[in-house]
């Protein structure tokens, strides 16, 4: 996980988002982080499925009161973030959103993974 100044950017090749109360934030779009296309389809899903998309910029010290995490990226797609560094993520486990996030996004896609089936059988 990138970060300027205390403020987390993006992943070496993807998008972070952080989630409280309901709420995905995200860094705004501007020619500082990585445009993404899946960045883009999360934003739709959410306006779509009325999870509020914020496009604001968090802090590193905030990752410690995030309800959960997820980073985006071509490849991994939406991928859970449980701890960054010392600091567990929320319960340390896959978050409801991130979790819906996920189905939304295969299903959109037309996919369906090992590892999605796997994480809702844990939840």
């Amino acid at each position: 996980m990138l970060h300027k100044n205390g403020l987390v950017t993006e992943g070496s090749s993807s998008n972070a988002y952080l989630v409280r109360d309901g709420k995905v934030y995200t860094h705004p779009a501007t020619k500082r982080i990585l445009g993404g296309c899946v960045r883009m389809k999360i934003e739709e899903l959410c306006n779509k499925h009325d999870i509020p998309f914020i496009e604001e910029a968090f802090r590193v010290e905030d990752i410690g009161y995030a309800d959960e995490m997820f980073m985006t990226s071509s490849t991994a797609e939406i991928l859970p973030i449980l701890k960054v560094d010392t600091v567990t993520v929320g319960e340390g486990e896959p978050g409801k959103i991130t979790r819906e996030l996920q189905r939304l996004y295969e299903e959109d896609a037309g996919i369906r993974t090992d590892q999605s089936l796997f994480l809702r059988k844990q939840a």
